[in-house]
């Protein structure tokens, strides 16, 4: 199991995500990565090697009671963490149904302005917290954004924004990565309704340095996975993956089920034949298929 990834409402099968993710991560990105980039450059070394800026910002906001200050450390160390993934940061302002979300990098589907994936920072008045419950605050938009949202925005919290505005737009992004200030939580639309979603706790990721759980975290939230310049996302790769082994899953134990009722049923068969001298009526029979299963 990857330890500081919290796998929401079964975003994957647990079983996937702890036997056979690894494995599709190598073949999907890891083999790539290790052809095409020297060690030292590979993404997952990159961002590992952020941990000392990770935590010493994240010592100086703990001791920050002013929030615009609090907001700029965060903001630097996103666009260096995102930077780390593959993007391109540039802050900008998404209008969108009542509201409005901070982005602090995007990108568009080829061709279009409509987005694919939406990083937006997210600062709360108090650490740990969970970032799909904090609200934002006027000092995260621009001048001209702010004329534009009513004063009762600020009152809602980002779980809320994401499902009634963002989502609800008419070319709503897919993918929506949301950066607190330790937790990082990825979002994919497809499987918002039931809130099924992946959180990367950040301390403890580049706290431990665990190799595996390193790739597994920039495997999947790195833009070349989530928004490739050509062909479709390594998570949508991952999600065919993960139902055909829960299909074959199901299909044996289908299967085995079968086999094990096959035999208790004989054998119980075989115990009422010797103890009723070979009556076995059709009652019996029902009663019996009932019992085994």
């Amino acid at each position: 199991m990857f330890v500081g990834i919290e796998n929401s409402n079964d975003f994957y099968s647990q079983h996937y995500l702890a036997a056979i993710l690894g494995g599709d991560l190598k073949t999907h990105v890891y083999n790539g990565w290790a052809n095409d980039i020297d060690h030292e450059d590979q993404p997952w070394t990159i961002v590992s090697r952020l941990a000392p800026d990770f935590f010493k910002r994240r010592a100086a906001n703990e001791a920050q009671s002013d929030f615009v200050k609090r907001l700029q450390t965060h903001k630097e160390f996103t666009a260096t963490l995102l930077h780390g993934l593959g993007y391109e940061p540039g802050s900008r302002d998404l209008l969108c149904g009542e509201g409005a979300v901070p982005l602090y990098a995007g990108v568009n589907r080829p061709g279009t302005n409509e987005p694919v994936i939406v990083c937006i920072p997210v600062v709360s008045d108090a650490e740990p917290s969970d970032p799909l419950q904090c609200t934002f605050a006027p000092e995260q938009f621009q001048r001209d954004t702010l004329d534009e949202i009513p004063p009762s925005f600020f009152d809602r919290t980002v779980e809320d924004i994401l499902t009634k505005d963002l989502f609800g737009t008419d070319a709503p992004p897919r993918f929506v990565l949301l950066l607190g200030e330790s937790q990082l939580v990825l979002i994919d639309r497809a499987k918002w309704a039931e809130k099924r979603l992946l959180r990367f706790d950040l301390t403890e990721i580049l706290g431990r340095k665990d190799t595996d759980t390193l790739k597994a975290f920039v495997g999947l939230v790195h833009r070349a996975s989530t928004a490739p310049d050509e062909g479709g996302s390594v998570l949508d790769a991952l999600d065919e993956s993960s139902h055909k082994h829960a299909h074959g899953v199901s299909k044996d134990l289908k299967y085995a089920l079968r086999e094990a009722i096959e035999l208790l049923g004989n054998e119980a068969v075989r115990a009422l034949k010797e103890k009723k001298q070979g009556v076995f009526d059709r009652d019996t029979a029902d009663r019996l298929s009932l019992e085994c299963l």
